[in-house]
Parts: structure tokens; sequence; C-alpha cells
């Protein structure tokens, strides 16, 4: 999803000496990395307005 997800993986392939990872787990791996980056934006969102109030 971000720059860094891409990153991490590409270094992952640089380590297994260029064995390309599977696109299906390429694809679970961006789609983890984004439930986590909402659920934090979430709950950051909620401990603002909790703040607030």
């Amino acid at each position: 999803m971000l720059d860094g997800g891409r990153i991490f993986l590409l270094l992952i392939e640089i380590i297994r000496r260029g064995k390309k990872i599977n696109p299906e787990k390429e694809a679970l791996f961006h789609l983890i990395g984004f439930f986590l980056f909402m659920f934090l934006a979430i709950l950051i969102t909620i401990n603002d307005l909790i703040r607030i109030i």
C-alpha cells in the first residue's frame, strides 16, 4: 500500500537472491498493511475525540 511496504518486499527479494514473491502473498501483505493502517487511523481519531470531549 505504501512505499515502505514495497521497499520491504524488494529487500526480501534481494535477500532471496532475486526470487520473486508470489503475487497472492504480496497482495495479502498489502491488504493486512492497509487494514492495520486504517485501524490505527480510527484508533487515533477516537482518542482525539475522547480528549476533546
